[in-house]
């Protein structure tokens, strides 16, 4: 996952994170830092950047589906928030972190389908 910020020289920020890929990104090949194991920087002018995006991931878990991100450790976080559908997220083990808000991690395999979900950002479309 790649994300980008933007800074007060008008250049910006490229953040990548190995996330759910197992190996090293090929992001090393263009120019990106290692600041910690699975998170790698560039800083690039704007005019460069043709395309500027967030990613979101939801996960289908046992049929039902949650917002989720990585944990650090190769693991998904399911978050669920609101009070509809609390006591099935409950019921499959959901932690509550705070009233309306649960989470569970899980391992990958746990997982029947993740789903990628690109939200422009910085005026892109």
């Amino acid at each position: 996952m790649t994300e980008m910020k933007l800074s007060f020289f008008q250049k910006i920020q490229l953040i990548s994170y190995a996330g759910f890929v197992k190996t090293v990104p090929v992001v090393l090949r263009y120019g990106f830092t290692e600041r910690r194991p699975g998170l790698y920087v560039k800083t690039v002018p704007t005019y460069e950047v043709e395309d500027a995006y967030d990613i979101l991931y939801q996960a289908v878990y046992r049929g039902l589906l949650f917002h989720a991100n990585e944990t650090g450790d190769r693991n998904i976080n399911l978050m669920h928030s609101g009070f509809e559908g609390l006591a099935e997220a409950r019921e499959l083990g959901f932690e509550m972190v705070e009233p309306g808000l649960c989470s569970k991690v899980v391992s990958p395999d746990e997982v029947e389908r993740l789903i990628l979900i690109k939200d422009p950002i910085l005026g892109f479309e």
